[in-house]
């Protein structure tokens, strides 16, 4: 059925018969008609429900139960209309149902128990460009597509779940100061911020800043002053750490109250982080080191239980933190210091300076330093030492790490200067927030994070601050489909573009258009700019290549004739990769001059010169000694006619006789040397023949083993190379091409990724560490994995031990014959057995429903190879079966499928 929105009302159409079969041009609410006219959109949701967008508001049609229902739209101000105009309905993969309005977009949820609205803001960049709406529609990566009167915007449905909070111009109530430096949450639920300009107080019950409390008291100066640390101490009161006052006391009541350090210098009067420990002393990080204030008497306390501060008197303590055994850790400028309060011991670690420190509650107490070269691991049961490092090469945006909390799932949350990091230490899973994901600002500040009761963080920034919880962060799922849509080839003389469909598979291109150009694309619009491709070209690339996350074609130039595999790779902005792609066979056929036909041709002409140069020597000798029997014949007659002429020419005739014989001897001997060379060149052609058989047997071994030896070969030499490469990057952290040496990294990185995943496919190790048949199920599950096709596995038991050559031969007729059916036959159903027929007996069959192939073809024989229309195929396989004393039988038409038996003695030879 189709639904027709008209002027007049809503139509109910048959297009089977052409006719109306209901119109709607009213129906009852609240006991009173209401007319059904001007529908400007239509939607039929998935609970087949029939969304009416009218020039008068919104209405649901229930089609099970045939009944409408009015919805009010509640928008911000209360004196406007909520029976606007509805110009454009969409649902998103969520049930949501999004509605466009002449003054904004709405979103209502699929329980249609709650709304959210969104505007244009001037202040906020990413906001909607116009409040008209016009058209909308969701796409299959859940991107909202929004039409407005001055053009398209696009909002992601899994964009991340980060509350931005700053200044915003026209709203009293908001941010005064981006440049957040610390944050402290009080009993009441409100959170306290330290900023350049002082203090900032958000009730959260509210969503409001308070900012009536500040200048209230004549000493609430620090109004103006940086404001680095803040705590609440056991008592209710909040304890600031300011760049010029000093430790400043804020009571539960309000009063305020300075405290300098009792040493005269202006950097030591610079209050740099604050702690309080289980003692109730309130230790004070400055720049010019450490001291012990007590909160009760007011005062700096010189040996706070007889400890001497001396060991860090001129460091800058740029944060103080007591773990959950009573223990002080100190970071300075210049390493941590861990302060055993139990044993009076202090020991120094590290050297980078250090911003943050944590101990980690999901690990039995390893404590995690966060310095400006990354963060470093302590062991609890080792404190004397730095376990391991993380930076940089571990895939850190940054190595200078600001803050650190940990979630109850075990994840680091790391600010960084360069974006928000979700980091789990022990599998280096990492996944790096930024601007493209809703942050205000990439760079965030020392100390602003903290980590609510209730599991929220907050991180702040020079651009504001954000809270979220980091369960509701949600990556995007979706899987972009990879497309190539333009090729161009580089043809001598000019450019010619080749007319490309996106559902091409092969392209074929002469020797002169060895030169192309591709273009391709991820088509998934959430964060299009994030998207990132990888290439290769099979036969020319044996591995993949990751690109410029900017670029979208390549070109290859000057390609030898063959044929090639070009393949694509995309991934969406949060990292889901779609391994398929896209691909599209290229043949590069070869001049004329290189050419099978052309070269047998040549070979045919110098077989036919040669013999006939033997024809025609033959000939000439076969005429040579008729001649000299006619002048012999002519001699004797002439003997006879004159005797006397034959005595007088006796002499010189013998001597001419014996010199012709001589002749004819040395003629006859050469026809002998001929038929003889020509009598060895064909047993060498029979020998040769002979070895080809043998060749063909030992050349799957060899192809086997080859296959070993590399897979060797890139796990011991190529992929222990490419680790000394990656760490040695790693080391090089400092220096003018830092950045290029991240980049570096992240591809030694993906490379040694990528050559172990080679490693596996060369050599599997299933078929020798698990046996025959668990490499015959192991090879059907990946064909399964990969094709849409049944097929269905028999077997019987195997003997227990099988010649390895045997194995080798029966796994790689499975594998050809599967790749067969698969690839060339269009077939919906596969049945393969492999049976023991009788003791030392085992049989291999493949049989499939598909179109047929011819057996030739199949086999892969030497003409129809010389034809170009088969491979080594099967030919390989059949040969060293017959080498070992097996047989392969094929029955196969079109249209009726194929049948595939290969039986192998598993006796008779070692």
């Amino acid at each position: 059925m189709l639904w027709l929105g008209t002027a007049s009302g809503l139509d109910e159409f048959d297009p089977t018969t052409g006719r109306v079969l209901r119109h709607y041009s009213s129906f009852e609410s609240e006991g009173r008609d209401v007319p059904l006219r001007m529908i400007l959109s239509l939607l039929l949701d998935e609970n087949r429900s029939l969304w009416v967008g009218t020039a008068d508001g919104l209405i649901r049609f229930d089609l099970t139960q045939r009944r409408f229902q009015r919805l009010m739209i509640k928008l911000e101000n209360p004196t406007s209309d909520t029976r606007t105009y509805v110009a454009a309905l969409s649902e998103d993969s969520s049930k949501n149902v999004w509605v466009g309005l002449p003054v904004g977009l709405v979103r209502l949820d699929a329980s249609l128990k709650s709304m959210s609205r969104y505007l244009n803001d001037p202040v906020v960049p990413t906001s909607l460009n116009n409040n008209q709406i016009l058209s909308l529609v969701c796409d299959e990566g859940g991107t909202l597509w929004v039409g407005t009167r001055l053009g398209v915007n696009t909002l992601s449905q899994n964009a991340n779940k980060f509350h931005v909070f700053r200044n915003h111009p026209m709203k009293a109530n908001s941010l005064k100061n981006n440049r957040v430096w610390s944050f402290c949450l009080d009993d009441d639920n409100k959170l306290w911020l330290g900023t350049t300009g002082g203090v900032e107080v958000f009730h959260r019950a509210a969503a409001m800043f308070d900012h009536s409390s500040q200048g209230s008291s004549p000493h609430w100066d620090i109004a103006r002053d940086f404001v680095w640390p803040i705590i609440r101490d056991r008592s209710g009161n909040h304890w600031l750490g300011t760049w010029t006052s000093g430790l400043v006391k804020v009571s539960s009541g309000g009063q305020i109250k300075k405290f300098l350090s009792p040493v005269h210098d202006f950097d030591a009067r610079r209050v740099v982080s604050l702690v309080q420990d289980h003692e109730g002393i309130v230790w004070v990080g400055t720049g010019k080191g450490l001291y012990a204030f007590d909160p009760t008497s007011e005062s700096f306390l010189i040996t706070p239980a007889g400890v001497d501060l001396n060991f860090v008197k001129d460091d800058v303590i740029s944060y103080l933190y007591e773990d959950s055994v009573g223990d002080l850790w100190i970071g300075t400028y210049n390493g941590v210091v861990h302060f055993d309060r139990r044993k009076g011991k202090v020991l120094r670690l590290g050297n980078s300076m250090v911003l943050c420190i944590l101990e980690r509650r999901s690990s039995s107490g390893e404590f995690i330093i966060g310095t400006t070269s990354g963060i470093d691991f302590v062991e609890p049961d080792a404190p004397e030492r730095i376990a391991k490092h993380e930076g940089t090469e571990s895939g850190l945006p940054s190595e200078v790490v600001c803050g650190m909390l940990e979630d109850s799932a075990g994840f680091l949350w790391l600010s960084t200067l360069r974006g928000l990091v979700k980091f789990n230490p022990d599998t280096k899973f990492l996944r790096v927030y930024d601007v493209h994901d809703g942050l205000p600002g990439n760079e965030f500040n020392q100390l602003a994070f903290l980590k609510s009761p209730s599991g929220e963080m907050f991180f702040g920034g020079n651009n504001g601050f954000v809270s979220f919880f980091p369960s509701e962060l949600q990556d995007n799922p979706h899987v972009p489909p990879v497309v190539i849509n333009r090729f161009r080839v580089f043809e001598r003389g000019g450019k010619e573009d080749l007319l490309f469909s996106t559902s091409s598979k092969q392209l074929d291109l002469s020797s002169a258009q060895n030169t192309f150009s591709f273009e391709f694309a991820a088509l998934d619009y959430a964060m299009p700019e994030r998207n990132r491709y990888a290439i290769m070209l099979e036969g020319f690339e044996h591995e993949w290549r990751h690109l410029e996350p900017d670029q979208r074609s390549e070109m290859y130039t000057n390609l030898d004739p063959g044929e090639y595999t070009l393949r694509v790779r995309g991934s969406n902005g949060d990292g889901v990769w779609n391994n398929e792609g896209a691909s599209v066979k290229i043949l590069i056929h070869p001049p004329f001059w290189a050419t099978w036909y052309f070269r047998g041709g040549a070979i045919l002409c110098v077989v036919l010169l040669a013999v006939s140069f033997y024809t025609y020597r033959v000939k000439k000798v076969a005429e040579r000694n008729i001649e000299l029997e006619s002048k012999v014949q002519e001699r004797t007659r002439e003997l006879h006619e004159s005797n006397e002429q034959l005595s007088l020419y006796k002499n010189n005739l013998e001597t001419q006789v014996k010199e012709r014989t001589l002749d004819l001897e040395r003629i006859v001997m050469t026809l002998q040397a001929e038929v003889s060379s020509r009598e060895r060149i064909q047993k060498e052609l029979i020998n040769y023949q002979k070895d080809l058989q043998h060749l063909a047997s030992d050349l799957s071994k060899s192809e086997e083993r080859e296959r070993r030896r590399i897979a060797i070969f890139l796990h011991d030499v190529v992929g222990q190379t490419l680790f000394f490469c990656k760490m040695k990057v790693g080391s090089m952290k400092d220096g003018p091409h830092a950045a290029e040496l991240v980049k570096v990294h992240g591809l030694v990185e993906d490379l040694l990724n990528q050559v172990q995943s080679l490693t596996f496919d060369l050599s599997p190790p299933v078929l020798y560490e698990l046996g025959l048949e668990e490499a015959i199920v192991w090879l059907i599950e990946q064909m399964r994995n990969t094709h849409s096709t049944e097929v269905h596995y028999t077997r019987t038991h195997l003997p227990r031990t099988i010649p390895e050559e045997a194995r080798f031969v029966v796994f790689t007729a499975a594998r050809e014959l599967l790749t067969n059916a698969l690839k060339h036959s269009a077939a919906s159903r596969i049945d393969i057995a492999l049976l023991v027929d009788e003791p030392g007996l085992i049989r291999l069959s493949v049989a499939d429903d598909g179109c047929g192939l011819d057996a030739e073809q199949l086999l892969g024989s030497t003409a129809r190879r010389k034809r170009g229309r088969g491979g080594f195929g099967l030919f390989n396989v059949r040969e060293r079966m017959t080498f070992l004393g097996g047989t392969l039988k094929v029955e196969s038409s079109p249209g009726r499928g194929t049948l595939v038996e290969l039986t192998l003695p598993l006796n008779g030879y070692s």
